[in-house]
């Protein structure tokens, strides 16, 4: 029996009419949908009149286990359209399993080019660069997610994140606290009735969400960013710091990682040696 195909079909991130007519098609006429929630693809397969066969469940809860079935599936010949709430599945969404296991197992998968919020932003980004680095959703605690504002600091590249409303406001003090007050681009809510496209530096930026408070989804773009690599007697300025703030030995060392010539050993040493003159002072 010839396997089935895996289609990876992008849905509107607002705006409906964002949909292709290929995804339309596809949706109309694969025997499974995986949803990332069967509730809100329903809601969205109604307002775009397409008849569905069958949808069934796929989100990060059980995304292992769902994987297996749908392979099963596609090994029997059926056909199954992988959809997100929004935008296309696999970037900072559900995906990774099935297309590993499809891989795997040599069965066809046909990725869909639709709506994407990361591309939008891109198009629309005033900040110049010709490569850029995504990292999905900033990490959830304080200390995660200032070290990696301070690896970005020399990345040479573009950063690019997706952001929630309610964390918004800590990443971009962490951001300020790091990175000092560069100009950074927003766009929020892309394609919805709230849209907008904010090119400002931080300061102004926390100043505006504290007038305004923040709803819907974002997408923040830091600039390309060259800061020379620390000299040693930095390096223990910056150790001191972070010393103060409460920060372990590990963490301070990925703060360190590729801003001076050290080597992770030498750093470490570096660390418990200032420790140590900390305790005699």
């Amino acid at each position: 029996m010839t396997a089935g195909t895996l289609y990876i079909v992008p849905l509107p991130i607002g705006n409906l009419e964002d949909i292709t007519l290929r995804a339309l098609n596809v949706l109309k006429t694969v025997d499974v949908i995986a949803a990332e929630d069967t509730r809100t693809f329903r809601e969205l397969s109604s307002a775009l009149n397409i008849e569905t066969k069958k949808v069934i469940s796929y989100h990060d809860h059980n995304e292992d286990n769902s994987a297996d079935g749908l392979i099963q599936m596609l090994l029997q010949g059926q056909s199954i359209a992988l959809v997100s709430d929004a935008g296309s599945p696999g970037i900072a969404d559900p995906g990774y399993s099935i297309v590993k296991k499809c891989f795997e197992k040599q069965i066809t998968i046909e990725p869909l080019p639709g709506p994407s919020s990361l591309a939008a932003a891109l198009s629309a980004c005033p900040l110049g660069g010709a490569t850029h680095t995504f990292y999905g959703f900033a990490p959830s605690k304080n200390n995660d997610r200032q070290a990696l504002f301070f690896k970005i600091q020399s990345s040479g590249t573009r950063s690019v994140f997706f952001e929630s409303p309610h964390r918004i406001m800590a990443h971009l003090e962490d951001a300020k606290s790091i990175l000092g007050n560069i100009e950074i681009f927003i766009a929020r809510e892309i394609s919805k009735k709230f849209q907008e496209y904010l090119y400002h530096d931080l300061n102004t930026m926390i100043l505006h969400f504290t007038d305004h408070p923040p709803r819907g989804e974002f997408v923040v773009i830091y600039p390309e960013l060259h800061k020379s690599p620390l000299n040693p007697t930095n390096v223990e300025d910056l150790i001191r710091t972070e010393l103060s703030k409460g920060r372990s030995s590990k963490e301070i060392l990925e703060i360190i990682k590729g801003q001076s010539s050290l080597s992770r050993s030498e750093s470490y040493d570096l660390i418990q040696k200032i420790k140590e003159e900390s305790k005699k002072t």
